[in-house]
């Protein structure tokens, strides 16, 4: 099965005859097709109806969606209708942990069939970038109409090289981007990152090393400026985008960002041997002193306080936080598991390795039918959002 079949089901249900997914029976061995029917047109909007289901009279201070992998995709595209209906659990901040969006048939990938090109088609036929394009439109929409504050956290070449999927540059320019180098994983020499054998560990160790995140900020790599900034800033309290960094802190960085026209990013240049955060350091590029003092004022500074509370230096994990730490766990989990339940086929797993027509490069009719989706989720967005929804233009 090809991994855009699962990304395609974030958006809308591909043949009209419900989402299908894949059930397996560990005693017997055998792999099931199911479909789901149920009044969803897609799993977002599935995950929509569970919010309401579960959430619709949160009251607590926070709620933050970590999504990974095709499950980012997921995380965004739901927080984005959660707002558009004004729910009252719809996320102030958002992780998407190694992201990736599908573009190329690669053999590895299997997104574009092995004989298309027999039909004129090349490997970026179909959907094309839509996934990508789409996730970007909302992550930048969410901060400018909602404040909602995004981090990128990347672990393997799936996300960070164009040959195996969308780098998604214009996701990343409103967002903190964080490049780990999951070295634990194995692989030798300069060129380990692409080792093949070690990708599917690389592309996961963004979960652990996320959530392992909540003990503290990793420091930054010299030259560090010679007078500290004050205490409360994110400079000091948020050298590197974490788990555990405040979400004032990390609206800091966010603005740097933008600021930096998404040139803004934290390479890891200790620590990658081991799994754990506590040794880890980052480089961060443009560093303080490739920037103008202006720039840098945005995160030596403290930020603005609540009016009627005082400054208080952040614990490194909150109690109030294990409920956010939680959710955002079981929706991790619930991504992936999305991600691979979803891929569905019709032919039993080993018979995915086969030439079949399932593969084959989108049609006209399944273009028409993401463009649909994206035209709902406009519409949904000017009824509720009236001039500040989504600009479709």
């Amino acid at each position: 099965s090809c991994i855009r079949d699962a990304e395609q089901k974030i958006y809308f249900d591909r043949e009209g005859s419900g989402l299908g997914w894949k059930s397996f029976n560990v005693q017997t061995g055998m792999t099931v097709l199911n479909q789901y029917i149920d009044g969803d047109s897609s799993v977002a909007d599935i995950c929509v109806r569970v919010m309401w289901s579960t959430l619709a009279s949160f009251d607590g201070p926070e709620v933050r969606f970590a999504g990974h992998s095709i499950g980012a995709q997921l995380a965004v595209r739901c927080a984005a209708l959660l707002h558009q209906q004004a729910h009252p659990a719809a996320p102030r901040r958002l992780a998407l942990l190694d992201p990736y969006f599908s573009k190329h048939h690669f053999g590895l990938f299997r997104c574009v069939g092995e004989d298309a090109s027999k039909d004129g088609m090349d490997s970026d036929s179909g959907l094309e970038d839509y996934a990508a394009v789409q996730t970007a439109e909302y992550v930048r929409h969410l901060y400018d109409a909602e404040a909602v504050l995004t981090e990128v956290y990347k672990s393997s070449a799936l996300t960070e090289v164009s040959e195996f999927g969308s780098v998604n540059a214009d996701m990343d320019s409103v967002a903190t981007l964080v490049q780990y180098k999951a070295d634990f994983c194995g692989g030798y020499g300069a060129l380990s990152s692409l080792d093949l054998a070690h990708m599917n560990c690389r592309h996961h160790a963004a979960i652990p090393l996320y959530f392992f995140g909540f003990a503290g900020s990793p420091p930054l790599a010299p030259p560090t400026p010679p007078e500290p900034p004050s205490a409360y800033s994110a400079l000091a309290a948020c050298p590197t985008p974490s788990a555990a960094c405040a979400d004032a802190l990390v609206r800091q960085w966010v603005r740097r960002q933008v600021l930096m026209q998404g040139t803004q990013m934290w390479e890891q240049t200790q620590g990658s041997e081991t799994i754990d955060v506590k040794d880890d350091v980052f480089k961060l590029t443009p560093g303080i002193f490739e920037v103008s003092a202006e720039v840098n004022k945005l995160v030596e500074d403290p930020p603005p306080s609540p009016a009627g509370q005082s400054r208080q230096r952040q614990p490194e994990l909150p109690v109030s936080r294990l409920p956010i730490v939680v959710a955002g766990l079981l929706l991790c989990i619930s991504c992936y598991c999305a991600a691979k339940l979803l891929a569905a086929d019709s032919q039993p797993e080993a018979d995915d390795l086969a030439d079949d027509d399932s593969d084959a490069a989108p049609t006209g009719d399944e273009c028409s039918s993401l463009m649909n989706a994206r035209e709902l989720d406009f519409k949904r967005a000017a009824l509720l959002d009236g001039p500040t929804g989504l600009n479709v233009s």
